[in-house]
């Protein structure tokens, strides 16, 4: 049974133009381990923190932690969008 990798962008959040959360991204496997390397679209530099990610266009790219498991590869490697809030965060109310 192949691996099943998955991976999923939240956009930065504002509430009360107080910017909540920085954006982030979560990687996830069905049926074993792999290996996740996310680059900022543009950049040859793995990404280390997946939590508080800048705005930005980033590439997901994976293979199997051990090299020789048979990884279900459809849509990757997969282009995620951060977006920064929709609302100015740094404005006074």
């Amino acid at each position: 049974v192949p691996l099943v990798p998955s991976a999923t962008a939240y956009d930065q959040t504002c509430v009360n133009l107080n910017l909540e959360q920085g954006g982030s991204i979560v990687v996830d496997t069905l049926g074993g381990k792999l290996v996740y390397v996310v680059t900022l679209q543009g950049s040859e530099v793995p990404v280390s923190d997946l939590t508080d990610v800048a705005p930005g266009t980033y590439i997901v790219s994976v293979s199997a932690a051990n090299g020789t498991d048979p990884v279900n590869m459809t849509g990757f490697p997969k282009t995620l969008k951060v977006n920064a809030p929709t609302e100015d965060c740094d404005e006074d109310p």
